[in-house]
Protein backbone atom coordinates (compact mmCIF):
# COMPACT_ATOMS: atom_id res chain seq x y z
CA UNK A 1 0.00 0.00 0.00
CA UNK A 2 1.49 3.59 -0.77
CA UNK A 3 0.82 5.10 2.29
CA UNK A 4 1.61 8.83 0.54
CA UNK A 5 -0.71 7.82 -2.75
CA UNK A 6 -3.11 10.22 -0.92
CA UNK A 7 -1.20 13.51 -1.29
CA UNK A 8 0.05 13.46 -4.52
CA UNK A 9 -3.06 14.68 -6.79
CA UNK A 10 -2.46 17.87 -7.26
CA UNK A 11 1.18 19.16 -6.68
CA UNK A 12 2.56 21.96 -9.17
CA UNK A 13 5.83 21.57 -11.64
CA UNK A 14 8.26 23.65 -10.64
CA UNK A 15 7.80 27.67 -12.67
CA UNK A 16 11.12 27.56 -13.62
CA UNK A 17 14.62 25.61 -13.89
CA UNK A 18 17.55 27.10 -13.46
CA UNK A 19 20.44 25.04 -15.60
CA UNK A 20 24.50 25.64 -15.64
CA UNK A 21 26.02 23.41 -12.84
CA UNK A 22 28.42 20.49 -14.40
CA UNK A 23 27.78 18.41 -10.80
CA UNK A 24 25.36 17.88 -8.42
CA UNK A 25 23.90 20.91 -6.78
CA UNK A 26 24.84 20.30 -2.81
CA UNK A 27 23.61 23.63 -1.34
CA UNK A 28 21.02 26.63 -2.05
CA UNK A 29 20.59 30.06 -0.11
CA UNK A 30 18.31 32.96 -0.82
CA UNK A 31 19.99 36.07 -0.27
CA UNK A 32 18.20 37.52 3.20
CA UNK A 33 18.23 41.47 2.26
CA UNK A 34 17.43 40.79 -1.75
CA UNK A 35 15.05 37.77 -2.29
CA UNK A 36 15.56 37.82 -6.17
CA UNK A 37 19.51 36.55 -5.47
CA UNK A 38 20.35 32.78 -5.25
CA UNK A 39 23.10 31.11 -4.57
CA UNK A 40 24.15 27.83 -5.07
CA UNK A 41 27.30 25.54 -4.28
CA UNK A 42 28.39 22.38 -6.29
CA UNK A 43 30.38 19.53 -5.84
CA UNK A 44 33.08 20.60 -8.06
CA UNK A 45 33.51 23.32 -6.32
CA UNK A 46 31.84 26.31 -7.81
CA UNK A 47 29.57 29.06 -6.20
CA UNK A 48 27.13 30.84 -8.59
CA UNK A 49 25.06 33.65 -7.78
CA UNK A 50 21.73 33.51 -10.24
CA UNK A 51 19.12 36.50 -10.09
CA UNK A 52 15.50 34.33 -10.13
CA UNK A 53 13.84 37.26 -11.84
CA UNK A 54 15.59 37.81 -14.48
CA UNK A 55 16.27 34.25 -14.34
CA UNK A 56 20.20 34.05 -15.23
CA UNK A 57 23.54 33.10 -13.60
CA UNK A 58 25.03 36.37 -12.87
CA UNK A 59 28.57 35.50 -11.61
CA UNK A 60 30.39 32.25 -10.77
CA UNK A 61 33.76 31.18 -9.05
CA UNK A 62 35.48 28.69 -7.99
CA UNK A 63 35.23 28.69 -4.01
CA UNK A 64 36.76 25.35 -3.28
CA UNK A 65 39.18 22.68 -5.03
CA UNK A 66 37.16 19.55 -6.57
CA UNK A 67 37.87 16.05 -6.78
CA UNK A 68 37.74 13.65 -3.74
CA UNK A 69 37.53 15.22 -0.37
CA UNK A 70 36.83 18.55 -2.55
CA UNK A 71 33.37 20.66 -3.70
CA UNK A 72 30.95 22.54 -1.09
CA UNK A 73 29.43 21.68 1.11
CA UNK A 74 27.24 23.83 2.61
CA UNK A 75 26.49 27.86 2.02
CA UNK A 76 25.46 29.57 4.97
CA UNK A 77 24.44 33.48 5.47
CA UNK A 78 25.72 35.98 7.75
CA UNK A 79 24.28 38.09 9.82
CA UNK A 80 26.78 41.58 10.30
CA UNK A 81 24.86 43.33 12.45
CA UNK A 82 27.72 43.43 14.73
CA UNK A 83 30.82 43.95 12.64
CA UNK A 84 32.79 46.73 12.24
CA UNK A 85 33.57 46.24 8.43
CA UNK A 86 30.32 44.74 7.06
CA UNK A 87 30.57 45.94 3.31
CA UNK A 88 34.31 44.30 3.05
CA UNK A 89 33.37 41.17 5.57
CA UNK A 90 30.73 39.36 3.82
CA UNK A 91 27.38 37.62 3.70
CA UNK A 92 28.27 34.58 2.58
CA UNK A 93 29.79 31.53 4.20
CA UNK A 94 31.40 28.30 2.34
CA UNK A 95 31.84 25.46 3.46
CA UNK A 96 34.43 22.93 1.35
CA UNK A 97 34.39 19.34 2.04
CA UNK A 98 38.27 19.65 3.02
CA UNK A 99 37.39 21.76 5.96
CA UNK A 100 38.63 25.14 4.38
CA UNK A 101 35.74 27.57 5.12
CA UNK A 102 35.41 30.82 3.35
CA UNK A 103 33.66 34.37 3.00
CA UNK A 104 32.46 36.14 -0.10
CA UNK A 105 31.16 39.98 -0.52
CA UNK A 106 29.13 40.39 -3.30
CA UNK A 107 30.05 43.51 -5.63
CA UNK A 108 27.10 45.55 -6.83
CA UNK A 109 25.33 42.66 -6.51
CA UNK A 110 26.87 40.47 -9.42
CA UNK A 111 30.32 39.68 -8.28
CA UNK A 112 32.22 37.25 -5.63
CA UNK A 113 34.70 38.88 -3.91
CA UNK A 114 36.65 36.40 -0.85
CA UNK A 115 37.54 38.29 1.85
CA UNK A 116 38.10 35.60 4.34
CA UNK A 117 39.44 32.14 4.71
CA UNK A 118 39.70 29.48 7.08
CA UNK A 119 41.22 26.06 7.61
CA UNK A 120 39.45 23.73 10.27
CA UNK A 121 40.20 20.46 11.64
CA UNK A 122 37.05 18.93 10.20
CA UNK A 123 36.77 16.43 7.20
CA UNK A 124 33.24 15.28 8.34
CA UNK A 125 29.90 15.18 5.66
CA UNK A 126 27.94 17.02 8.79
CA UNK A 127 27.12 20.67 7.58
CA UNK A 128 28.72 23.56 9.59
CA UNK A 129 26.22 26.23 11.09
CA UNK A 130 27.03 29.95 11.47
CA UNK A 131 25.65 32.25 13.95
CA UNK A 132 26.10 36.10 12.87
CA UNK A 133 29.21 36.57 11.93
CA UNK A 134 31.32 35.85 14.86
CA UNK A 135 30.85 32.08 15.46
CA UNK A 136 30.99 28.86 13.22
CA UNK A 137 29.96 25.30 14.99
CA UNK A 138 31.53 22.15 12.96
CA UNK A 139 32.37 18.75 13.72
CA UNK A 140 36.08 18.40 15.13
CA UNK A 141 36.55 15.37 13.39
CA UNK A 142 39.33 15.00 10.93
CA UNK A 143 42.59 16.15 10.52
CA UNK A 144 43.55 16.24 14.54
CA UNK A 145 44.44 13.25 15.68
CA UNK A 146 43.67 13.94 19.14
CA UNK A 147 39.96 14.60 18.41
CA UNK A 148 36.95 12.66 19.13
CA UNK A 149 34.90 11.34 16.50
CA UNK A 150 31.96 12.98 18.16
CA UNK A 151 33.45 16.27 19.10
CA UNK A 152 31.60 19.45 18.01
CA UNK A 153 34.27 22.73 17.81
CA UNK A 154 33.46 25.89 18.29
CA UNK A 155 35.30 28.57 16.03
CA UNK A 156 35.85 32.19 16.85
CA UNK A 157 35.41 33.66 13.20
CA UNK A 158 37.24 36.70 14.23
CA UNK A 159 40.33 35.98 15.81
CA UNK A 160 40.37 31.89 14.06
CA UNK A 161 40.44 30.00 17.19
CA UNK A 162 38.65 27.50 18.72
CA UNK A 163 37.07 28.78 21.88
CA UNK A 164 34.95 25.59 22.62
CA UNK A 165 34.44 21.68 22.46
CA UNK A 166 31.53 20.29 23.14
CA UNK A 167 31.41 16.30 24.09
CA UNK A 168 29.47 14.75 27.01
CA UNK A 169 31.09 14.13 29.80
CA UNK A 170 29.21 10.45 30.16
CA UNK A 171 31.67 8.25 28.14
CA UNK A 172 29.05 5.52 27.89
CA UNK A 173 26.79 8.59 25.71
CA UNK A 174 29.95 10.02 24.06
CA UNK A 175 31.17 6.57 22.65
CA UNK A 176 28.02 5.52 21.06
CA UNK A 177 26.96 8.97 19.42
CA UNK A 178 29.15 8.89 16.51
CA UNK A 179 29.77 12.02 13.87
CA UNK A 180 27.82 15.23 14.39
CA UNK A 181 25.93 15.49 11.36
CA UNK A 182 23.91 18.09 11.61
CA UNK A 183 24.25 21.55 13.46
CA UNK A 184 22.76 24.78 14.97
CA UNK A 185 24.10 27.69 16.53
CA UNK A 186 21.08 29.83 17.86
CA UNK A 187 20.01 32.07 21.08
CA UNK A 188 18.27 30.85 24.13
CA UNK A 189 15.53 33.34 23.28
CA UNK A 190 16.03 34.22 19.93
CA UNK A 191 17.70 37.54 20.50
CA UNK A 192 20.31 38.10 18.10
CA UNK A 193 21.71 40.47 20.54
CA UNK A 194 22.77 38.78 23.45
CA UNK A 195 26.36 37.71 24.47
CA UNK A 196 27.87 34.46 23.94
CA UNK A 197 26.97 33.07 27.10
CA UNK A 198 23.20 32.36 26.32
CA UNK A 199 24.12 30.84 23.25
CA UNK A 200 22.99 26.73 22.56
CA UNK A 201 23.87 24.39 19.90
CA UNK A 202 21.34 21.77 18.43
CA UNK A 203 23.27 18.34 17.32
CA UNK A 204 21.99 15.31 15.62
CA UNK A 205 24.87 12.27 15.26
CA UNK A 206 25.38 9.93 13.13
CA UNK A 207 23.12 7.04 15.53
CA UNK A 208 19.70 8.51 15.69
CA UNK A 209 20.29 10.91 18.63
CA UNK A 210 19.91 14.66 18.64
CA UNK A 211 21.58 16.76 21.72
CA UNK A 212 20.76 20.11 22.60
CA UNK A 213 23.57 22.16 24.27
CA UNK A 214 24.33 25.39 26.14
CA UNK A 215 28.02 27.01 25.55
CA UNK A 216 28.09 27.71 29.26
CA UNK A 217 28.41 23.66 30.53
CA UNK A 218 30.00 21.57 27.45
CA UNK A 219 30.04 18.45 29.27
CA UNK A 220 26.43 17.80 29.74
CA UNK A 221 23.49 18.30 27.36
CA UNK A 222 20.94 20.21 28.47
CA UNK A 223 18.30 17.71 25.90
CA UNK A 224 18.88 14.64 24.18
CA UNK A 225 16.76 11.93 22.87
CA UNK A 226 17.80 9.12 19.85
CA UNK A 227 15.05 9.82 17.41
CA UNK A 228 15.93 7.80 14.74
CA UNK A 229 17.42 4.95 13.45
CA UNK A 230 19.91 6.31 11.10
CA UNK A 231 21.99 9.36 11.06
CA UNK A 232 19.89 12.56 11.97
CA UNK A 233 21.09 14.09 8.41
CA UNK A 234 19.29 17.54 8.81
CA UNK A 235 16.58 18.72 11.11
CA UNK A 236 14.93 22.81 11.72
CA UNK A 237 13.89 24.13 14.81
CA UNK A 238 10.73 26.58 15.42
CA UNK A 239 11.62 30.34 16.09
CA UNK A 240 11.01 30.05 19.85
CA UNK A 241 13.10 26.99 19.84
CA UNK A 242 10.60 25.25 21.03
CA UNK A 243 9.26 22.80 18.70
CA UNK A 244 11.51 21.32 15.48
CA UNK A 245 11.44 18.42 12.76
CA UNK A 246 13.96 15.97 12.25
CA UNK A 247 14.84 13.49 9.11
CA UNK A 248 17.85 11.21 8.54
CA UNK A 249 18.37 7.72 6.24
CA UNK A 250 15.52 6.07 7.62
CA UNK A 251 11.96 6.31 6.67
CA UNK A 252 10.86 8.42 9.18
CA UNK A 253 10.16 12.67 8.85
CA UNK A 254 9.86 13.15 12.73
CA UNK A 255 8.33 16.06 14.42
CA UNK A 256 8.53 16.98 18.59
CA UNK A 257 8.35 18.99 21.11
CA UNK A 258 11.59 20.03 23.14
CA UNK A 259 10.85 19.40 26.88
CA UNK A 260 13.52 21.47 28.93
CA UNK A 261 12.62 20.31 32.04
CA UNK A 262 12.40 16.24 31.48
CA UNK A 263 15.19 16.88 29.06
CA UNK A 264 14.04 14.96 26.33
CA UNK A 265 12.34 15.62 22.40
CA UNK A 266 9.11 14.84 22.72
CA UNK A 267 7.81 12.96 19.67
CA UNK A 268 4.11 14.73 18.32
CA UNK A 269 3.92 13.27 14.96
CA UNK A 270 6.08 10.48 12.84
CA UNK A 271 5.25 10.85 9.45
CA UNK A 272 5.75 6.98 7.61
CA UNK A 273 7.40 7.52 3.88
CA UNK A 274 7.75 4.72 1.05
CA UNK A 275 11.56 5.89 0.66
CA UNK A 276 14.00 6.78 3.50
CA UNK A 277 16.78 9.63 3.81
CA UNK A 278 15.98 13.64 4.07
CA UNK A 279 18.93 15.71 2.73
CA UNK A 280 17.27 18.68 4.26
CA UNK A 281 14.91 20.00 5.98
CA UNK A 282 13.54 23.55 6.13
CA UNK A 283 10.79 26.13 7.97
CA UNK A 284 9.39 28.56 5.99
CA UNK A 285 9.49 32.17 7.63
CA UNK A 286 5.97 32.60 8.68
CA UNK A 287 6.29 28.95 10.14
CA UNK A 288 3.30 27.75 8.30
CA UNK A 289 4.71 25.12 6.30
CA UNK A 290 7.64 23.42 5.95
CA UNK A 291 9.70 21.55 3.07
CA UNK A 292 11.81 18.19 2.88
CA UNK A 293 14.46 17.55 0.27
CA UNK A 294 14.83 14.01 -0.41
CA UNK A 295 17.03 10.55 -1.54
CA UNK A 296 13.81 9.56 -3.80
CA UNK A 297 14.13 12.87 -5.90
CA UNK A 298 11.25 14.55 -3.99
CA UNK A 299 10.29 17.29 -1.81
CA UNK A 300 7.57 16.73 0.55
CA UNK A 301 5.93 19.75 1.59
CA UNK A 302 4.09 19.77 5.22
CA UNK A 303 1.75 21.84 7.30
CA UNK A 304 3.94 23.49 10.70
CA UNK A 305 0.87 23.96 12.74
CA UNK A 306 -1.48 20.85 12.00
CA UNK A 307 0.99 18.00 11.29
CA UNK A 308 -0.39 17.40 7.98
CA UNK A 309 1.01 16.36 4.15
CA UNK A 310 0.24 18.44 1.94
CA UNK A 311 1.95 17.73 -1.23
CA UNK A 312 4.76 15.87 -2.97
CA UNK A 313 6.76 17.76 -5.53
CA UNK A 314 8.36 16.02 -8.26
CA UNK A 315 10.79 16.97 -11.12
CA UNK A 316 14.29 16.00 -10.48
CA UNK A 317 16.08 13.07 -12.13
CA UNK A 318 18.28 12.64 -8.90
CA UNK A 319 18.46 12.76 -5.31
CA UNK A 320 17.51 16.46 -3.98
CA UNK A 321 20.07 17.46 -1.69
CA UNK A 322 19.09 21.14 -0.53
CA UNK A 323 16.22 23.48 -0.26
CA UNK A 324 15.57 27.12 0.75
CA UNK A 325 12.30 29.45 0.65
CA UNK A 326 13.02 33.26 0.00
CA UNK A 327 11.16 36.52 1.65
CA UNK A 328 8.41 35.76 -0.65
CA UNK A 329 8.08 32.02 -0.28
CA UNK A 330 9.79 31.14 -3.65
CA UNK A 331 11.32 27.23 -2.99
CA UNK A 332 14.55 26.60 -4.32
CA UNK A 333 15.82 22.93 -5.17
CA UNK A 334 18.58 21.67 -5.41
CA UNK A 335 19.72 18.11 -7.12
CA UNK A 336 22.59 15.66 -7.74
CA UNK A 337 20.95 15.98 -11.57
CA UNK A 338 22.69 18.97 -11.42
CA UNK A 339 19.70 21.53 -11.90
CA UNK A 340 17.54 24.08 -9.47
CA UNK A 341 14.07 23.97 -9.39
CA UNK A 342 11.97 27.14 -8.64
CA UNK A 343 8.75 26.17 -6.98
CA UNK A 344 5.62 28.85 -6.37
CA UNK A 345 3.90 26.58 -3.97
CA UNK A 346 1.24 28.46 -1.54
CA UNK A 347 2.83 31.65 -1.58
CA UNK A 348 1.83 35.00 -0.87
CA UNK A 349 4.13 37.55 -3.35
CA UNK A 350 4.87 41.31 -2.12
Amino acid sequence: MNKEANINNKAPDPYYILRGHKYNVNSVLFDKINPNLLYSGSGDGELKLWNIEEKKCISTQIAHSEGIGGGILSLQWLSNDNNENNENYGNILSQGRDGVIKIWSIIDNCTFKNTYRLETNSLSLGKCSSLSSNLLSISGSGIDPTSSPSQVEIWDLKNKQVINKLKPNNQQLFEKLGLPMSLKLYYENDNSNQSNDQIRLCTGYENGELLIWDLRNTSIPLVSSKLHNEPILSFALSNNSTKGISGSGDTNIIEFNINYESKQFNITKTHKLNNGGISEIKIRNDEKIYATAGWDKRIRIFNFKKQTPLAILKYHTESVYSIDFNSYNILASGSKDCKIALWDIYTTKK
